[in-house]
C-alpha cells in the first residue's frame, strides 16, 4: 500500500485529535489516506436531519451552527414545525462531528451548516470499517478513545432533558 500524503500537516493533524490517541505513526499515515478533504462555503449545509448519513468530519478549521427540528403547537395556529439552534462548533474545541454516522445505520441527528468558510477532512463508514478491520489494534483504539466523548455527549442530553422536564412540570403545574 502506498501513501501519498502532500504533507506532514496532515499527520500533525491527526496528532491532536483525540480519538486518534495512542496510534503509531504508521497508522496515522494508514488512517489519513481515507480522510479526503472538503471545503465547504458559508451557509452551505454540510449535513441535513433525518437524511441518511454515512461520513465523519474531522474539523480543519472554520465554525457551524447544528441545530433540531421540533414540532411546536402554535396557539391558534396548531403545529407548526421550528428549527432551534443547538449551538456553534469550531475547530478549536470540536474536533469531529458526524461520528455516530460510522457506527449505525441511522438518519443524521442535526443539520449542521457553515456559518464561516468551512475545511474538514471526511471519512466514509466503508473506509473507516475496512482500515479498522485490517488493523484491528488502531480500530480497538479509535473505537477506545471515541466511546468517552459519545458518553459525554449522552450525559449532556440526559442532564438537558432532566432540565427540560423540570421546566415542564412547572409550567404545567402553574396550570392548574
Amino acid at each position: 500500500m502506498s501513501i501519498n500524503l502532500k504533507s506532514s500537516g496532515k499527520l500533525t493533524f491527526l496528532k491532536k485529535i483525540s480519538i486518534f490517541k495512542g496510534l503509531t505513526d504508521d497508522q496515522l499515515k494508514i488512517f489519513s489516506e481515507i480522510c479526503k478533504e472538503k471545503s465547504i462555503k458559508q451557509d452551505e449545509i454540510i449535513m441535513r436531519e433525518g437524511e441518511p448519513g454515512s461520513t465523519m468530519y474531522l474539523f480543519v478549521e472554520g465554525e457551524v451552527e447544528f441545530s433540531n427540528s421540533a414540532t411546536l403547537k402554535i396557539p391558534k395556529k396548531g403545529f407548526e414545525k421550528s428549527e432551534s439552534i443547538g449551538g456553534k462548533l469550531n475547530a478549536k474545541f470540536v474536533p469531529f462531528f458526524g461520528d455516530m454516522a460510522l457506527f449505525e445505520d441511522a438518519p443524521r441527528s442535526a443539520t449542521i451548516k457553515a456559518i464561516t468558510d468551512v475545511n474538514l477532512y471526511e471519512v466514509k463508514k466503508d473506509d473507516f470499517e475496512r482500515v479498522c478491520g485490517e488493523d484491528c489494534t488502531m480500530g480497538y483504539i479509535i473505537m477506545k478513545n471515541i466511546i468517552p466523548v459519545i458518553a459525554n455527549r449522552l450525559r449532556n442530553t440526559n442532564e438537558n432533558i432532566k432540565k427540560l422536564t423540570t421546566i415542564l412540570t412547572i409550567v404545567l403545574s402553574k396550570k392548574k
